[in-house]
């Protein structure tokens, strides 16, 4: 998960990237990478007042403006922590489920170049194929093993007789 998202950091070049897992009531910014006064590993958000949520919700995915988006202007992280650009992809598991998602956040205006997108897609597709064996702190825990099944028995030594 961490290289994950330094990947995507590298990539979009804002100041964070975080791994967000929405509930029915609040966002939880499960990973951050990067340096934005106030977004911590474990920070929670209302749902309503999330940026990330409004994504899910229709808002765009992707801005970069000194003016929010109207349906963001009021999030937590444009008026708390200053944000004025964004990219949020969605982590979808192998059965299509969302695990969570891969979130860019700048204080400055960053645009995200048309050769970013895809590849910030496949960092997130990658994340989504392993889940949850790719460490997030919110996932549920990965089943042991089964002990193996026995072995097949030996075939019996063919009667030397008939």
């Amino acid at each position: 998960m961490d290289a994950a998202a330094q990947a995507a950091q590298a990539l979009h070049r804002m100041e964070a990237t975080g791994f967000v897992e929405i509930s029915a009531t609040t966002a939880t910014y499960l990973r951050v990478a990067g340096t934005l006064p106030g977004l911590e590993p474990e920070t929670q958000i209302p749902r309503a007042a999330s940026l990330v949520a409004r994504v899910l919700d229709g808002a765009p995915a992707i801005g970069a403006s000194e003016e929010a988006e109207t349906s963001l202007a009021d999030t937590v992280e444009y008026e708390r922590l200053g944000v004025r650009s964004h990219v949020v992809v969605p982590v979808l598991t192998r059965t299509g489920e969302l695990a969570g998602l891969l979130v860019g956040l700048d204080r400055g205006v960053v645009e995200i170049g048309a050769a970013t997108l895809p590849l910030l897609r496949g960092i997130a597709d990658g994340l989504g194929a392993g889940w949850p064996a790719v460490g997030a702190a919110g996932a549920p825990p990965v089943a042991a093993p089964t002990p193996a099944a026995p072995a097949p028995a030996a075939p019996a030594p063919a009667d030397a007789t008939s």
